[in-house]
């Protein structure tokens, strides 16, 4: 049983937006019909950005797997220059776990957020995690995502399946050597780090965090061109 960290009580201010990608900064999703340009990973890094005030501390990490969609020059046209950035580059199969394990190593926050690029927040749903994590009994939280089911992000459900984003307690995490499944492509990785930590994670319906919609899909053969096995 993985050990609880004694220094989790010190000040959780800074939070690491840990990201793997593939092609995910730009697609087309077809809906009734009609093409829609969806821009995943803008979007998201758009809305973590917005969920901060200008003296928060964040940093945003992505581990890209040969993308091929963006040159990331978007970055700099965010309000992004005081933040850190960080960019780190694979050769070979897009690996989620791989890509996440990366991304955690160089990271310096006090938490760690595991994040897909579909994801949406708000400062709410900051405020609440980190009001989780100062919690004894938890060192990980699971939350539960809104996910929306149109383009226009009017409808939705809560999406009870996945366990794929996780903000980690940081001393939790390299005290107890975890890590991510480092198979190809993406799929039971997430399963298999909640089965392995759920004593001490927190998972409930998250408010403020959210599941972009886009074409499922276009996602996997356009996206990814690896469908997991």
């Amino acid at each position: 049983m993985p050990k609880i960290s004694y220094n989790k009580y010190r000040s959780l201010n800074m939070i690491s937006f840990c990201y793997p990608l593939k092609n995910r900064t730009i697609f087309v999703s077809n809906h009734e019909g009609d093409k829609i340009l969806t821009t995943p990973l803008i979007d998201s890094v758009r809305s973590v950005i917005n969920s901060f005030n200008s003296n928060d501390e964040f940093e945003i990490i992505i581990s890209d797997f040969g993308s091929t969609d963006t040159d990331f020059a978007w970055l700099k046209e965010m309000n992004v220059n005081h933040k850190i950035v960080k960019i780190n580059h694979h050769d070979g199969h897009f690996s989620r776990g791989l890509g996440l394990n990366t991304a955690a190593k160089h990271s310096q926050g006090d938490i760690i957020f595991f994040i897909d690029a579909d994801m949406l927040i708000d400062s709410h749903f900051i405020e609440e995690a980190k009001q989780i994590l100062s919690n004894e009994n938890y060192d990980l939280y699971f939350p539960i995502c809104w996910s929306f089911n149109d383009p226009e992000h009017e409808t939705g459900w809560w999406r009870y399946t996945g366990h794929g984003n996780v903000l980690v307690n940081r001393d939790y995490w390299f005290d107890n050597n975890l890590s991510w499944w480092e198979r190809d492509c993406w799929g039971k990785e997430d399963g298999d780090l909640f089965n392995r930590t759920s004593e001490r994670a927190a998972r409930q319906n998250a408010k403020g965090f959210y599941h972009m919609w886009h074409d499922e899909e276009a996602h996997l053969s356009s996206v990814y061109l690896e469908v997991p096995s």
